[in-house]
């Protein structure tokens, strides 16, 4: 009777373990977006900086806040490259600023930032 219980314990230990480790994996992994807010002048502005994207359609970076699209670039190049930078500029989307990062090839990767493009 004693060992049936031990087995159990450890059955129910085993998948707790299992389930905490895919938890923190899919919370912290490779593919796990980046979320940061900054404040300019008093505002505040929060993004996704995704870090995968599938499917045959551009990737979309959204910024979140009040805004004047014009003052935010996406800037990005192919990675590992010395090409030089492409910009795209925020399109207002469904009361979102949105701009897209092009579709890449399998294994193909992007280096990518979002620059306060001041005048």
């Amino acid at each position: 009777m004693a060992k049936k219980q031990s087995n159990w314990l450890f059955w129910i230990l085993a998948v707790l373990i299992t389930l905490g480790a895919a938890y923190y994996q899919k919370m912290t992994g490779p593919t796990y977006p980046e979320t940061a807010s900054f404040t300019i002048n008093q505002k505040e502005f929060s993004f996704n900086l995704p870090r995968s994207h599938g499917g045959t359609t551009d990737c979309p970076v959204e910024l979140n806040g009040e805004l004047n699209r014009n003052d935010f670039e996406l800037v990005y190049r192919r990675y590992p490259t010395n090409e030089e930078y492409s910009v795209k500029s925020f399109q207002e989307k469904d009361g979102v600023s949105v701009a897209f990062l092009p579709n890449q090839p399998p294994a193909g990767k992007l280096q990518y930032f979002i620059r306060h493009a001041v005048t």
